[in-house]
This record gives structure tokens, C-alpha cells and sequence, in this order.
């Protein structure tokens, strides 16, 4: 690394660790105050610990991978929040009303529950222990892609893997012509096995994982325990104004290098810049996107902005503003990334391309930037994913404490339980640094993440506002879509035999695509381009996608011979769906996908509203202790509910009279009830309520409109 680019990440790290020093000087005495912030977070900083949450350093090379990968449709797997944005006036809040700090808590408080609570917050730690391993595996594929090794020290099997995906690069332009040969199609196989096994690479790197995620993990670690969910919060604000400078940074050089926007769109197919995608060799489609849309929005109920975060804030004011204002500045902060991301692809056309798209970001960083601002971006990358993985930290640690530890150890001191949290961090991260290790793939991590949240945020919903969900629907829920998203998609691959089965192995439909290459001088030759160099447009015909993995191919990739296998996740919806007389192999990718992502959305209520009216709670009961069961469950439901109907009180002392006073007669603020003769606890909206939710919407649809402009300037 230059001297300069050495420096300034050295120093951004030493100061990281400071700024937790300095916070830590606040007394944290209690773990309460630790894990909340005592909370008293007002608006600017639930602002920042928003922003800087949602709009981490993942956002950048997720978004950017993905628009290289398919388009502009590809932004959508972080785009679509849009319009999950709009609820966020009402999801936070809704957790605050509880008056709880994890969302595990909501259990005991409504269900006297604890075994489910411990259930709920060990499947609730491993989705954020996948957040914070995603966010290593990001990190390093960033900063690995910025410092190259160059090829005059290369070993022979590193030169070997990248002449061969160049070599692979130039097969997938050639496949389908009239000069394809039979020797083509086994090569081309057989590159293309080794291309899905993670084989081909288009560059090598100096940095070695474990290194890397040792020293990020001692980072964050350091300043996460010293300052708790505070200092998480003032990090965040920080990186949040260098992550707007970041992602900013890199667009004019870009420009600058493909010849301005007319070069862009000269070097770049037409397709890629379609706002909501084709049908031609896409996952996003306008139908699959709208299927993201809403499964998000369910997962986001139950999301990493619930829990400590939402718990901090000192108002609903705050909490409202800091949380909508921070995900609307997420939202004009991925259109820089899709911006890059379009840039990528002239940067590094078919035929030069990438073999993994997880490193555009940093790949582009390495061609655009000089020494020092490449410094800062590997800085910003790293710092811009800290506080994000704190807040992660901050989250699982509330978990392992009050829903795990002090129900094996109860009526311990408060002082006792701060050590546990404390304690469990550097542990947590400890643990993420294998796993990081094993799960390489962070958009397949983000799929896993709001595919596996959708249960949770739609337990999440139906607690807050429904009479006739049960604990015991909640539980078999829990254990069926754990079996179905984890075990299922997951492990059961691993099985000898499953994924080499036959009837597994079926593929949809195959389509031709126009994508654009470097012209060689076959090209000059056949008049398709002027010299060898230019941009061209070819045809190229894809590979018919898998119906049931992520991707089909030879267990052996040297020999074209050798059986197939499926590769990557085992997708069981569509499976599901199959099963059920759905004709998927007439599919395209995107409607494989849609059918995925619906399915995520729908189910867990479908299957938790079924649970809930069997009579799971009255098995092994007489009449007697049914009818005692039932009037203690009412009565908890009344306390529960008459909360989620009143503000919060900033003055924590004087909320909780407010409280007491309102449980003596539970039913004085049935008037607020949307349909007071139902089992529905939905309120009417208050002017302010109204007039802030309408508000957002208006804000969705000019960003919206911000982003079809971006996309059509030059066009």
C-alpha cells in the first residue's frame, strides 16, 4: 500500500478506537444504559445511528455489484426499501409504545412466555450474526479489490485461474454463433463449472481474509464495548458524512474515464438502463421487484432498526424523524451506487469483465483513484461498515443477555449483566471471523435476511395489533420456517445425493441477451467494429437458469463428463410451488424469482393465522384451567394493548404513571380502536399521523422520480 493510502487508514482507526474511549467516559453503569443509551438518543443522533445503519459501507458494493450483474433493475435488492420507507413513520414506534429493549422482550410481555422468548431471540442472534457477517465479507471484498497484486507475481495456479476466466469471457460471447464447435461447447462447460465453484478469478490480491477479519474484529470490538450503543451512534455520525463523500467521490472520475455520460451510453446496452428491468436474462422484472418490495417491507417490521435502536430514542418525535429522515438519505445516497455500479460496466466491459461482480466497488476504486483518496476509501469502506456491525453487536449482545443469560441466571445485579454484554461482544465477533470464512457470498447472506426476517416481521405485526395469536402458533411457526429457510435451503445440499438428485436439477427457459464487448480482431474481420478495442453490442445466449438452485453444474469441472449438481441455495419455494402444479419450467429468471420472494411474503401468516385458531393452547387442560388461562391472557393482552394506544413520555418516571393510571380501566381508550367490535387493535390515525405518512410517500415518489432522471440523462 502507498505510504500516504498506509497512513490515513492507520489513523482513521486509531481515532475510531479513541471516539469509544471518550464516550466510554459517560458512566454506563447499568447494562440498560449500555444497550440503549440510556435512552435519551434525541433526533439528530437517532438520525445518524439510522443513516449510518442503513446506509453503511454494504449498501455501496451491494448495490453496485448487483447493477453490474443485471442493470439498473439490480439496485432493487436495496432500492426497494423506497418504499418500506413510508412505514417507518409507524414501525419504530410501534416497538417503543412496548417499552421494551429487545424484541424477544415482547413475548414475556404479552405471553408470559419466556422459553419461546429465548427461542425467538437465539433465531433472532442468528440473523444478526448474519448481518455482521455479512458486513466482513463485504469489507473484505472491497478492500481485497484495491490492492492488486500485479502479474509479474503471480504463481503459476493464480495465472492459471486468470487466463482461464478470460478465456471463459470470450466463450460466453462466442457461444450460440455459427462458428461454435463442438470443442467450444466442452470447454465452455467446463469453465463454466468452475466459474459456479468460485474457481475463476479476474485478478489477485495481496490481502488474506483471516488477517483482515482478525484486525476488524479487534477494531470494532474495542470501541463497541468501551462506549456501548452511544458510541456505535457518534461513529455512525461520522462515517455517515464521509459514506455521502464516498459515494459521490468516484462519479466524476468515471465519467471522466468512459468518455462522459454520451460514452456511457454508448458503451453500455440500452437494457441496462431500464428502471424496472426485462424479461431478458434478468432476476428484475417489474413483477419481481414489486414481490421484493413487499416480503421487505414485512421483514423490515421486525428489522435491525427495532430492538436497542428503537429503544433508544428519547421521544417518538425523535424516533419518527431520526428514522425516516435517515432512511430517505439512504435512498439518494444508492442512487451514486447504482450511478457506479453503470459505470462498472463500461469500466469493465464482457471480455474484460469481473469473475466475482462482489468486487466492483473495490475493483473500481483500484482503476479510478489515486494514492490518499484510495486510502480514504479503503478507510471509509471499513469505517463505514463499524458502526453498522456494532450496532449489530450492540443488538445480539441485549439478546444473549436478557433473553438467554438472565433467564438461566436470573435476580443477578444490574452491574453483573453490563459484564455479560459486555463480555459477549468480542466473543460474537470472535465467532464471525469463521464464519465469514465459510459464507462468501453477501448478496446471497442479504437474501437469507430478509427471506428468514419475513417470519419475524410478521410475527412482529400480528402481536402488536392481533387478539388471537398465540405463543404456541408462534412457536411451531418458528420451528417450521427454521426447518424450511435454514435446514432445507442450506444444509440438506450437503446431503450425499440430494443435490446431484435428477428431478431436482430442471432448468426454465433459455433467452438471448445483446450485451456489450471489447471488439477483437475476428470482430474487424467479420465488419462488426472498426479496430479491435471498440465497444461492440453482440447477442449472447444465456444459459437457461436452475429452477431449484441457484445454479446447475459438473461436480468435476475438468470433466464435462462428470455428473451434475446443484450449486448454492436449494430453493424451496419454488420447489413448493412446482409441487403444487405451478408449470416453472416454462419460467424465465424472473418470474423463478418472483415466485421465491412471494412466497417469503405470504406464507408465515398464512401458516401462523391457521396455528392460531387450532386449539394448541387447551391440549391437556380442563375446563377449569381453560377458562383461568384464557382471563390471564386477556388481562395481559389489555395491559399490552393499552401501551401500543399511549404516547411515550420523554419523562421516564412520569410515563410510567401515565401507565399505571390507564391499566386500572383498560377499556377508557377503546375509542381509538379502527374496528372497535373486532379482534383488530388498529387505531385512527391522528392528524399528525396522517399528514407525516402522506408526507413520506411524496418524498418516496420524488426520489423516485430523482432516480428515473439519473438514469435518463444522455439517454
Amino acid at each position: 500500500m502507498n505510504a500516504i493510502d498506509a497512513a490515513i487508514v492507520v489513523c482513521s482507526l486509531i481515532a475510531t478506537i479513541a471516539l469509544g474511549w471518550r464516550v466510554s467516559r459517560r458512566s454506563h453503569a447499568k447494562a440498560g444504559d449500555f444497550l440503549v443509551g440510556g435512552r435519551s438518543l434525541g433526533g439528530i443522533l437517532q438520525f445518524f445511528l439510522n443513516f449510518g445503519n442503513m446506509a453503511d459501507s454494504n449498501g455501496a458494493p451491494t448495490v453496485s455489484a448487483e447493477v453490474y450483474r443485471e442493470g439498473v433493475g439490480g439496485a432493487w435488492i436495496n432500492f426497494q426499501l423506497l418504499f418500506s420507507t413510508p412505514f417507518y413513520w409507524f414501525f419504530p414506534v410501534w416497538f417503543r409504545r412496548s417499552r421494551q429493549i429487545t424484541f424477544a422482550d415482547l413475548f414475556i410481555d404479552r405471553f408470559n412466555d419466556r422459553r419461546l422468548a429465548t427461542i425467538y431471540a437465539i433465531l433472532s442472534a442468528l440473523g444478526v450474526f448474519g448481518i455482521i457477517v455479512m458486513g466482513n465479507v463485504i469489507s473484505y471484498k472491497v478492500a481485497s479489490a484495491m490492492l492488486i497484486k500485479p502479474a509479474a507475481e503471480w504463481q503459476q495456479s493464480e495465472r492459471e485461474s486468470v487466463n482461464s476466466f478470460h478465456e471463459y469471457e470470450a466463450l460466453k460471447l462466442k457461444r450460440g454463433s455459427p462458428s461454435w464447435t463442438d470443442a467450444d461447447s466442452k470447454r465452455y462447460d467446463s469453465l463454466d463449472s468452475q466459474a459456479k465453484h468460485g474457481e475463476l478469478n479476474s485478478y489477485i490480491s495481496y490481502l488474506k481474509p483471516v488477517t483482515f477479519y482478525t484486525g476488524y474484529a479487534i477494531i470494532v470490538g474495542s470501541y463497541v464495548v468501551l462506549g456501548g450503543l452511544e458510541a456505535a451512534a457518534i461513529i455512525d455520525a461520522f462515517q455517515g458524512v464521509l459514506i455521502v463523500i464516498l459515494s459521490f467521490m468516484m462519479i466524476p472520475l468515471g465519467l471522466h474515464a468512459v468518455g462522459g455520460v454520451a460514452g456511457l451510453h454508448q458503451k453500455v446496452d440500452a437494457a441496462k438502463f431500464q428502471l424496472f428491468g426485462s424479461e431478458a436474462g434478468t432476476q428484475y422484472a417489474w413483477y419481481s421487484i414489486l414481490a421484493i418490495i413487499f416480503t421487505s417491507t414485512v421483514s423490515s417490521i421486525a428489522g435491525v432498526n427495532m430492538g436497542p435502536s428503537a429503544a433508544s430514542a428519547k421521544n417518538e418525535t425523535a424516533l419518527r424523524m431520526g428514522t425516516v429522515v435517515g432512511a430517505f438519505g439512504k435512498r439518494i445516497v444508492t442512487i451514486a451506487w447504482l450511478f457506479c455500479g453503470l459505470l462498472a460496466l463500461a469500466l469493465f466491459p464482457n471480455g474484460s469483465g469481473l469473475s466475482d461482480t462482489q468486487n466492483t466497488w473495490g475493483a473500481m476504486a483500484h482503476v479510478l483513484l489515486m494514492p490518499g483518496l484510495l486510502g480514504l476509501m479503503i478507510s471509509g469502506m471499513i469505517l463505514g461498515h463499524m458502526p453498522a456491525v456494532g450496532v449489530a453487536a450492540v443488538n445480539l449482545a441485549a439478546l444473549v443477555t436478557r433473553n438467554m443469560y438472565a433467564m438461566a441466571f436470573p435476580n443477578r445485579s444490574d452491574t453483573h449483566y453490563l459484564k455479560v454484554s459486555k463480555i459477549s461482544i468480542p466473543l460474537v465477533l470472535a465467532l464471525s471471523i469463521p464464519a465469514s470464512l465459510v459464507l462468501t457470498d453477501f448478496i446471497a447472506i442479504l437474501s437469507f435476511l430478509i427471506t428468514f426476517g419475513a417470519f419475524m416481521g410478521t410475527t412482529g405485526f400480528l402481536l402488536f395489533f392481533w387478539r388471537k395469536l398465540t405463543s404456541q402458533a408462534i412457536m411451531i411457526g418458528m420451528v417450521a420456517w427454521l426447518f424450511l429457510m435454514g435446514f432445507v435451503p442450506w444444509i440438506l445440499p450437503h446431503v450425499p445425493g440430494f443435490s446431484q438428485n435428477p428431478s431436482l436439477l430442471r432448468t426454465g427457459a433459455s433467452q438471448h441477451v445483446a450485451v456489450a464487448t471489447v471488439a477483437t480482431t475476428d470482430d474487424v474481420t467479420a465488419g462488426l467494429a472498426g479496430k479491435a478495442g471498440d465497444l461492440i453490442h453482440k447477442n449472447e445466449l444465456l444459459t437457461p437458469p436452475a429452477l431449484f438452485f441457484d445454479s446447475v453444474a459438473h461436480t468435476d469441472p475438468s470433466d464435462p463428463h462428470s455428473p451434475l449438481e446443484g450449486v448454492g441455495r436449494f430453493n424451496v419455494e419454488c420447489y413448493f410451488l412446482a409441487f403444487l402444479g405451478l408449470p416453472e419450467k416454462e419460467f424465465n429468471a424472473a418470474q423463478i424469482y418472483t415466485c421465491r420472494w412471494l412466497f417469503d411474503g405470504l406464507f408465515p401468516s398464512l401458516m401462523l393465522a391457521v396455528l392460531s385458531s387450532l386449539p394448541l393452547g387447551k391440549l391437556g387442560l380442563d375446563a377449569r384451567q381453560r377458562q383461568t388461562a384464557q382471563n390471564q391472557q386477556r388481562e395481559r393482552d389489555d395491559r399490552f394493548f393499552v401501551k401500543m394506544k399511549t404516547t411515550v413520555n420523554s419523562d421516564w418516571e412520569a410515563d410510567k404513571r401515565e401507565l399505571e393510571s390507564r391499566y386500572a380501566a383498560p377499556k377508557s381508550l377503546n375509542h381509538l380502536k379502527l374496528f372497535p367490535s373486532s379482534n383488530w387493535e388498529f387505531t385512527k390515525w391522528t392528524r399528525y399521523e396522517a399528514t407525516g405518512f402522506a408526507a413520506c410517500w411524496a418524498v418516496a415518489f420524488a426520489i423516485l422520480g430523482l432516480l428515473w432522471a439519473v438514469v435518463r440523462i444522455g439517454a
